[in-house]
């Protein structure tokens, strides 16, 4: 049996399979959001390109990520079940060659309006976030938008204690 991401329900994850374009990513994102506190989370680093060099390696960080900050009982909204439809939408918003990749409509179209809903407070930004397209306009667009931003220190998934969070993280208020 699949296992849903928390607070998307079977009817998300097909709206995300089937979305014609970014809008309708967002309007699933929006209705899980509706789901969620208000003071939330996102992870933030490379995943179709950048650090590990393989969109597999860094959703597997992005999703160890996501699974640890909600085990210490952090809210984290999870962008990852998004990943294969904007990855479709972006190649056909780009030319077919993938040689140059259009990425503006999926941060102007998805990321955008998802921060101004006012609920993603915390941006958490995974060792290599440099090297993503996605995280340096998050992080320009945390700034924008007064969302705090939190550098996780490099190979930190490698050996992550749940004890230890206080000591890494201690302007974290939620500890």
């Amino acid at each position: 049996m699949e296992t849903l991401p928390r607070l998307f329900t079977r009817e998300n994850l097909l709206d995300i399979r089937v979305a014609k374009n970014f809008l309708d990513l967002f309007l699933v994102a929006k209705d899980i959001l509706s789901r969620m506190p208000k003071d939330l989370y996102q992870v933030c680093g490379p995943i179709s390109n950048g650090d590990l060099g393989s969109r597999s390696k860094n959703i597997i960080v992005f999703e160890k990520t996501i699974d640890a900050f909600q085990e210490i009982g952090f809210s984290v909204f999870n962008q990852v079940a998004f990943e294969e439809t904007m990855w479709r939408l972006t190649y056909e918003y780009s030319d077919k060659s993938m040689a140059t990749l259009d990425y503006i409509h999926c941060l102007e179209e998805f990321y955008l309006p998802l921060f101004k809903t006012g609920k993603i407070k915390h941006l958490l930004f995974i060792p290599g976030w440099q090297s993503s397209t996605r995280s340096n306009w998050e992080r320009k667009k945390a700034e924008e938008f007064g969302i705090n931003v939190y550098d996780l220190p490099e190979n930190w998934v490698d050996h992550y204690d749940p004890n230890l969070f206080k000591e890494l993280f201690p302007t974290i208020k939620h500890f």
